[in-house]
């Protein structure tokens, strides 16, 4: 059986470039290979698309900063395979996608190297990321504007709400926890648990009254006017 798998993996692989050694080039074999499990970011292209050609020197920094990680990266010309393409519902070019098993992503942010390489580690990891080091929080903070975060035990009804709504907008937006220990070496916590966003070093907390948290957490996403929302501000 595992012999089996390696065959469709080899034989999906059509042409490693020698200038882009990491990038793996797909053909019709990896419908059935993505099945297999894994997280694959793929390119879908056509050789005639001026945005597909802007698009190359920025996937070649995204596949040498993700070459140590387990992400696996790939390119689709749907030129060549579009039964590949069909597949994946793509109509527009150039799309792409995080693939692991049967659910697939689509980036919709800017196309530039950071963003992308943010939207392939977020949705290759848990939906909620737990924070174990005070010095971690910190690099998390300078590596993002805008994140989510869950202080206390990680069960019960606040606990579980988090984590449905982390699971649902996982590709927009990171989503951690941590232990009160933690968490107060950065943000004064006054009761337990706690759900706070951080955007542009500021912390608004949930009070848990006023609003829904799936509410709270699509408004925050997508406005900067967070005034009238009745949030302890620190």
């Amino acid at each position: 059986m595992h012999i089996f798998k390696l065959v469709l993996l080899i034989k999906c692989i059509i042409v490693v470039s020698p200038s882009s050694k990491w990038i793996l080039e797909l053909g019709d074999n990896f419908i059935d290979v993505r099945k297999d499990g894994g997280y694959w970011l793929v390119k879908f292209y056509t050789p005639w698309c001026g945005h597909c050609k802007r698009l190359e020197p920025i996937w070649a920094h995204v596949v040498q900063a993700l070459k140590n990680t387990h992400i696996r990266v790939g390119k689709v010309d749907c030129t060549i395979f579009p039964n590949v393409g069909k597949s994946f519902d793509i109509t527009t070019y150039p799309t792409i996608k995080l693939i692991k098993a049967e659910e697939d992503f689509t980036f919709e942010g800017e196309k530039i190297t950071d963003e992308i390489i943010s939207f392939a580690i977020r949705l290759a990891g848990p939906p909620v990321q737990q924070v174990t080091r005070p010095e971690s929080l910190i690099n998390i903070k300078n590596m993002n504007q805008l994140f989510f975060m869950y202080v206390g035990e990680r069960d019960g009804l606040l606990w579980n709400t988090f984590y449905d709504v982390a699971s649902k907008f996982q590709a927009h937006a990171f989503y951690y926890s941590a232990t009160e220990e933690i968490a107060n070496k950065h943000v004064d916590i006054h009761t337990l648990p706690a759900v706070f966003v951080h955007k542009e070093n500021s912390h608004y907390f949930y009070s848990g009254k006023d609003l829904n948290i799936v509410y709270l957490f699509t408004y925050l996403q997508s406005s900067t006017d967070l005034e009238g929302l009745g949030l302890k501000i620190q």
